[in-house]
């Protein structure tokens, strides 16, 4: 039992990475995309972490920081929920993934092709 509860947390957090990883790759075939996504989150993370590290190093109760931590994820989850709903999608047509790219489509039909 007590071997449960010291990785409860290692699986949520591998959970949780799988998941955004997920979402992050399942938005765009493209990998410069995909990267690009991924680096924002990072910063994002970083950014985060900073916060939240700051707060307590200024000795704020952690309630505060606590309440703060949840609000900070309601208001993720809202952001999120409209792009995973509307924007994840099982396939994405060529044409759409390399709209916004200086890749063109035959170049990347012929390096399918070999």
């Amino acid at each position: 039992m007590r071997l449960l509860v010291s990785v409860r947390p290692y699986i949520t957090l591998i959970a949780h990475h799988l998941t955004t990883n997920r979402f992050i790759g399942a938005l765009s075939n493209s990998g410069r995309k995909a990267a690009n996504m991924a680096g924002f989150y990072k910063g994002l993370q970083s950014a985060g972490a900073a916060v939240w590290w700051r707060l307590d190093g200024t000795r704020r109760p952690y309630d505060a920081i606590f309440g703060a931590t949840w609000g900070v994820l309601a208001g993720g989850l809202v952001v999120a929920a409209p792009v995973v709903l509307f924007l994840v999608r099982d396939t994405t047509a060529l044409e759409d993934d390399l709209r916004d790219t200086d890749e063109r489509g035959d170049v990347v039909d012929e390096a399918k092709a070999v």
